[in-house]
């Protein structure tokens, strides 16, 4: 299966899908104004490699890449927090 960051094999569209994936996901937790800035960088390094893992494991539906970063952002926290 061609990985996303592989310039021969990844079609533009393809990055395009990723890159809407990432941003609608930290828009979902908050906007710019709403998160600090060295908060949102790491936040966006975490679901980018959250969203190319999955992919690269075979998902594709933007909706569901969406769902499995957010969810495994949120269980970090809480794994953080210690709470349930």
């Amino acid at each position: 299966m061609p990985s996303p960051t592989d310039d021969d094999t990844c079609p533009p569209e393809t990055l395009a899908m990723l890159y809407r994936v990432l941003d609608e996901s930290l828009n979902t937790i908050g906007d710019g104004d709403q998160l600090r800035s060295d908060w949102r960088d790491e936040l966006r390094i975490r679901l980018a490699e959250v969203i190319m893992a999955e992919f690269e494991k075979g998902a594709r539906d933007p909706h569901l890449l969406r769902r499995m970063a957010l969810t495994s952002v949120a269980l970090d926290y809480i794994g953080k927090t210690g709470s349930h």
